[in-house]
C-alpha cells in the first residue's frame, strides 16, 4: 500500500494531471458585461490568461494569438463576461471560420482574465459617449462632419485598449484620423473581415 501511495505521489509531481489542482478564477467584483474582443498581443509564446485581474496573478492558459487561413493572419476572439481594473473576464476563446473550417474552432472554455491594453475590436457605433449610456455626453464622433448621413458614413474605428465593460457598453480608446479618442461604445464587433453596423 506505501508503495502505491508514492506512485501516485510520484506521478502528480510528474504531472500526471488528474492530481493536479486547477488554480481557482477570482471573479469577485467583476462588472457584468457581454462583448467580443480579439487579441492584439503579438508575443509568439501566446496571450496569457490569468488568475485574477492582476498581471501578479497565475497564469492558467496560453492562448495562440493568431491562424493563417487562405494567406492571411486571423486574431484569436474572447467572448467576454466582465471586467475589474483594465482586465477583461473571457469565458471562451476561439477561432472564427475565415475560410478555413478546419482552423476553426473553440481554443479555450473557462473562465479567466486577459489585459484590456492586449484586446481590441471594431467599433459600429457614431459616437463615442462619456459613460455607458445612451443619454450620455458626446465624448467623440466617428464620421465625417461633411456628410449629409453620418449614420451610413462612420470610419473605420479600431479599438486599442478596452479600459472597461458594462452590459453592451465598452469604455475603449483608439486612434481616430491621427488623434487619440476614448470613451463608451456600444456595438463592437470582432469579426476580422466585415465592417459590422
Amino acid at each position: 500500500m506505501g508503495r502505491l501511495v508514492g506512485g501516485l505521489a510520484l506521478l502528480g509531481l510528474l504531472g500526471g494531471g488528474a492530481f493536479a489542482a486547477e488554480t481557482p478564477v477570482d471573479t469577485s467584483g467583476a462588472v457584468a458585461c457581454a462583448i467580443d474582443v480579439y487579441s492584439l498581443d503579438d508575443d509568439p509564446n501566446g496571450l496569457n490568461v490569468r488568475a485574477g485581474p492582476s498581471g501578479k496573478a497565475a497564469v492558467i492558459a496560453k492562448l495562440e494569438n493568431s491562424r493563417e487561413q487562405d494567406g492571411e493572419s486571423f486574431e484569436v476572439e474572447m467572448r467576454v463576461v466582465g471586467s475589474k481594473d483594465g482586465w477583461l473576464l473571457i469565458e471562451k476563446a476561439f477561432f472564427r471560420d475565415y475560410g478555413e473550417p478546419d482552423k476553426a474552432g473553440v481554443v479555450f472554455e473557462k473562465k479567466g482574465w486577459v489585459s484590456g491594453t492586449l484586446s481590441g475590436s471594431d467599433v459600429g457605433d457614431v459616437v463615442l459617449r462619456a459613460g455607458p449610456s445612451a443619454d450620455a455626453k458626446v465624448a467623440a464622433t466617428l464620421y465625417s462632419p461633411n456628410s449629409s448621413s453620418p449614420a451610413g458614413k462612420v470610419d473605420r474605428f479600431e479599438v486599442a485598449r478596452i479600459f472597461a465593460c458594462k452590459g453592451e457598453w465598452a469604455e475603449v480608446e483608439g486612434e481616430f484620423r491621427g488623434k487619440t479618442v476614448r470613451g463608451w461604445a456600444t456595438r463592437l464587433c470582432a469579426n476580422q473581415i466585415t465592417v459590422c453596423r
